[in-house]
């Protein structure tokens, strides 16, 4: 059976058992409304008495909220190397939703890092032991070396988790939450709960995200999570 045909055989199972459910969920929909605009107000009104916690950007830190942040955190990190003005060991790394790829470029003067930031605009920059110097990258797809060699699967444990190779060898990558084992049991039939214990393997970035997607309705409420 191929991927495809298990996802739509799987939310096929689930439509079926949700239907009972919309009456209730609309009902409960509207009640969560306003309670939620309640906290808005309540949150907005938090900030505007200037209680709430500001947040910092570290030009240190790979981890941004928007392209202007980025920018900036990149130009004071750039700041501290032309002050410096001496060669750095320079890397570039690109973190992917699956796997991550290191590329060393080798000793760049300030002049040069900044030249190679400009090609690679979303790619922050963080100086490590004020001799090497990571691009850091965030890639929204597989690397090459996931595609086609990670399966999804159960652990030990009940957990969706992603493996290096088949769940049979247990080399996890990441784990993601717990699955209601016992739903699953009386919900599929044996032939697509064993492929899933067998491995699920993942080819692209959409199988990636329709795996989680489909299995998250059958994950116990408050689950393990990574």
């Amino acid at each position: 059976m191929s991927l495809s045909s298990l996802l739509k055989q799987l939310k096929k199972l689930l439509k079926q058992k949700k239907r009972w459910l919309s009456l209730g969920l609309v009902i409960l929909a509207a009640g969560v409304s306003v309670t939620a605009s309640a906290y808005y107000w309540n949150k907005n009104r938090t900030v505007s008495n200037g209680t709430q916690e500001q947040k910092s950007l570290s030009v240190w830190s790979s981890r941004v909220d928007s392209p202007e942040e980025l920018q900036e955190g990149n130009e004071a990190v750039l700041d501290v190397l032309m002050q410096d003005n001496e060669p750095k060991l320079v890397f570039h790394q690109k973190n992917y939703v699956c796997g991550e790829e290191v590329v060393q470029l080798g000793w760049l003067k300030p002049g040069e890092i900044a030249d190679y930031s400009l090609q690679h605009p979303r790619a922050v920059i963080s100086l490590q032991d004020n001799q090497q110097v990571y691009l850091t990258e965030q890639i929204d797809d597989l690397s090459e070396k996931c595609k086609g060699n990670v399966y999804f699967g159960i652990d030990k444990d009940g957990n969706l988790s992603l493996f290096e190779g088949m769940p049979a060898g247990e080399q996890i990558i990441r784990t993601f939450f717990q699955l209601n084992v016992q739903h699953l049991k009386s919900s599929l039939p044996s032939e697509t709960l064993n492929q899933l214990y067998d491995g699920i393997r993942i080819l692209d970035l959409d199988d990636y995200n329709s795996v989680i997607s489909t299995f998250s309705d059958y994950a116990v409420r408050g689950g393990k999570s990574e």
